[in-house]
């Protein structure tokens, strides 16, 4: 039997997986959904792609210390899946981790990578700034007979992304785009209704100072938000006045449109995936850069690019 293997990772993945399904005129695939946070995020979106799937698998594992710990458990308990079958394609994201490279080097078929959200496009990010020949990425690759992250990119035939004209992973005449959410006679932009204001969450504590995350809870207690967006992967969300936005499961994008109700939308995060995936819904996105932050001109640069509504950048 002939299907389609989806190796996905984080929520974001799988609602771009439900679209490529459609545009690939995919009906028979199996499912691995790998996660270190099981988060409502992860179950739901994870459950509506499961529900067509003829074999699945949902793989949570916590967080190790060493990440590497992390992979070894998770191609563990996903055992099954390193046995090749007679699939005709592999779909994958997050092609930096390790498990899932692991799986989709033993695929005879051919494969299809997908966006891991802003962080393929974004010049700072984990996707550009490691180099593909740092030595413990081979190495891990090597002694796993699994591919890089270059070889992945390499071997794909084809990269779908929601960010058209950015430079992605892949090489530009493989690029296919996914429509994003556009707006409608409904949207925030036909509207005179006063806006709300979102802020966007983050894993703030992974990768960000101390000192920058004070500046950050600084602003939400000095400025006016309506709702605090949380993220899948945040374990400590900022101190504000704001009300938690109840996502049911759903991610940020589709929650905030549903909140909004077709009034104006206005987004406050520091650097996140929703500033460019509702670049033409928001009636304006605010942008918090830190002083003296040599990643800073980057920022400016990824998010100008992609066009969109007006941004304004805010100095903490």
């Amino acid at each position: 039997m002939n299907t389609a293997l989806l190796l996905i990772r984080t929520p974001f993945q799988a609602y771009l997986v439900s679209q490529i399904l459609a545009q690939e005129e995919i009906v028979k695939y199996d499912l691995v959904y790998f996660t270190s946070n099981n988060s409502p995020e992860d179950i739901y979106y994870y459950t509506n792609l499961s529900r067509r799937a003829i074999r699945k698998q949902y793989i949570f594992v916590r967080p190790k210390n060493p990440d590497i710990l992390w992979h070894v458990f998770t191609l563990w308990k996903g055992k099954r899946w390193l046995i090749s079958q007679m699939r005709q394609l592999t779909i994958l994201g997050s092609i930096d981790s390790l498990a899932i490279r692991v799986v989709a080097s033993r695929q005879l078929g051919n494969i299809i990578t997908l966006d891991d959200g802003s962080a393929n496009v974004s010049q700072v990010s984990y996707y550009k700034s490691a180099s593909n020949s740092d030595w413990r990425n081979t190495l891990y690759s090597r002694i796993t007979l699994s591919m890089t992250m270059h070889e992945v990119c390499q071997q794909s035939e084809a990269h779908y992304t929601v960010f058209p004209g950015l430079d992605n992973v892949v090489q530009s005449h493989k690029l296919k785009y996914l429509s994003k959410w556009s707006p409608c006679p409904t949207s925030s932009l036909f509207t005179n209704q006063d806006p709300l204001i979102f802020f966007i969450g983050a894993p703030f504590e992974s990768y960000l100072e101390h000192d920058q995350i004070l500046l950050l809870k600084s602003f939400l207690e000095t400025n006016k938000v309506d709702f605090y967006v949380p993220h899948p992967q945040e374990t400590s969300p900022l101190v504000s006045g704001a009300s938690r936005l109840e996502k049911n499961g759903l991610i940020a994008e589709e929650a905030i449109i549903n909140k909004a109700k077709g009034r104006p939308i206005v987004l406050i995060s520091h650097f996140s995936t929703v500033l460019f995936t509702l670049s033409s819904i928001a009636y304006q996105r605010v942008m918090l850069l830190f002083r003296n932050d040599p990643n800073s001109d980057y920022y400016l640069h990824d998010i100008k690019k992609l066009g969109g509504s007006p941004v304004r950048i805010i100095e903490l």
